[in-house]
């Protein structure tokens, strides 16, 4: 391939036209300042109608793989006011879930993306990957926050996949600003928190939670607690479980149910040291001594 200005316009157009992210980072790579040069030149050169074009998604996400943030923007602003929004949009959530934050933030301040920011969509998606700046940001819109329900099911969701992750920054916005409410999607958050293990996580939670209902019978928050302590010890999180059955207390588990939990932490497979001090723990609940059961550790 020349280095021929036209002839480099010429391929970066059909690049354009056939939405081919190859074609051009091929044309990319044979030189790079012929290509900068000739990118804003192209459209002119070649008489590509935008009109006529449907928009190079995938050449927009190229660029902005390639750190070209200007030409991002000049490739936008050859297509018309009116599909731009919904351009840029469709855009934003892509390269949200590919996480090129930087080309989000060039929209934003370009007013590109719309008010309500499509239903939150692009709020969820730096929620669950823990980019604080940017839920900050778009928090900070109006009707982004407007339109948050916090018992919506995709809220919850959101919350639910934030535990998953162990997106510790994301979790205290979400408790800070009380984007989930109802108490019974904070428990369920604090089962799936301790199933994976996020020690930090379960910290934030439980403060929501207490202080836990006084009842003759296991409320429903108390049942979950003691779920949640079930999969941390089954899945060999001893740190959590100690952590939930410090709050739980002895007056509520059964002995029986003791006895349960003390047979999962002996006979997980991720069993460690960490396991010795859960055993003593069930013990004093118990109220007597099982020395036993602590040697095996």
């Amino acid at each position: 391939m020349t280095h021929d200005l036209p002839l480099i316009c010429s391929s970066i157009a059909d690049a354009i036209i056939n939405d081919d992210p190859s074609l051009l980072v091929q044309t990319f790579k044979v030189d790079r300042h012929q290509f900068l040069s000739a990118f804003p030149q192209c459209f002119s050169h070649t008489g590509l109608d935008t009109n006529q074009v449907r928009f190079p998604s995938k050449i927009l996400a190229e660029l902005s793989s390639l750190g070209l943030w200007d030409l991002c923007l000049l490739l936008l602003h050859q297509y018309p006011c009116h599909r731009r929004v919904s351009i840029s949009f469709s855009t934003a959530v892509s390269a949200a879930v590919d996480q090129q934050w930087q080309l989000i933030h060039l929209f934003l301040d370009r007013d590109y993306i719309p008010p309500n920011i499509g239903n939150n969509a692009l709020l969820r998606v730096a929620l669950v990957s823990n980019n604080p700046v940017m839920v900050t940001r778009l928090l900070s819109y109006d009707a982004v926050h407007r339109s948050i329900s916090s018992s919506s099911p995709c809220m919850v969701k959101c919350l639910f996949r934030i535990c998953q992750n162990g997106c510790i920054d994301s979790l205290r916005i979400v408790m800070e600003k009380s984007l989930v409410n109802p108490a019974i999607y904070r428990y369920r958050a604090v089962i799936i928190a301790a199933q994976y293990g996020h020690e930090h996580l379960v910290s934030i939670l439980l403060p929501q939670l207490l202080p836990l209902p006084v009842s003759q019978t296991i409320s429903c928050g108390m049942t979950s607690l003691i779920t949640a302590v079930r999969l941390a010890l089954t899945h060999g999180h001893f740190g959590v479980a100690h952590r939930l059955l410090l709050i739980i207390g002895p007056d509520i588990l059964s002995r029986t149910w003791l006895s349960y939990m003390i047979t999962i932490a002996v006979t997980t497979k991720d069993c460690n040291e960490g396991a010795g001090d859960i055993v003593s723990l069930f013990v004093s609940m118990c109220g007597h001594s099982r020395p036993s059961l602590i040697q095996v550790f």
